[in-house]
């Protein structure tokens, strides 16, 4: 059941319906919490923490994000708590942070990790309409090329459009 109920989670993420991934990743929390599954309640609480991020909703990202955290280090899943540091630090508005993992993640080959702090790190600074958004957003989009990440190609590029020349 927790298996169904995360597919249910990435089919909405990745056609882009964050409410309604959202839904799903709160479900899936509620299943794994009833079953005792802490590594499975960590990272929906993670994913639903990052829809309501997408979504707008800061305080139920932050307080999804931080319930995630606090399992995570529980129960030592240290690339859980690396993903959410990521939003956190979105959440904080540090892209020294991000950029951090960044670096860190492309040192280790961890292109998943990588991708997602360059993803999270150029949408910040493009929202800052800073000048170093638009290598952070490249990076991003080569990365999700690489991995097939079509979302997130497809968001970085609609990104790097808004920026202008």
């Amino acid at each position: 059941m927790v298996h169904c109920a995360k597919q249910r989670y990435f089919c909405f993420c990745l056609a882009g319906e964050y409410a309604l991934a959202a839904e799903a990743a709160e479900a899936a929390v509620a299943i794994a919490r009833r079953a005792g599954l802490r590594f499975w309640e960590s990272a929906h609480l993670h994913n639903a923490g990052e829809q309501f991020l997408r979504l707008g909703a800061r305080d139920r990202a932050r307080d999804a994000i931080v319930q995630s955290n606090e399992i995570a280090h529980e129960i030592g899943s240290e690339r859980n708590t690396k993903h959410n540091d990521v939003l956190l630090a979105d959440l904080d508005g540090l892209p020294e942070r991000i950029e951090g993992t960044a670096k860190e993640a492309r040192a280790a080959n961890d292109a998943w990790l990588e991708l997602f702090a360059c993803y999270w790190l150029g949408h910040l600074l493009a929202a800052s309409r800073r000048s170093d958004a638009r290598p952070a957003l490249e990076r991003a989009l080569h990365l999700a090329g690489e991995l097939k990440v079509r979302m997130m190609a497809d968001e970085c590029a609609a990104a790097i459009t808004a920026l202008g020349v």
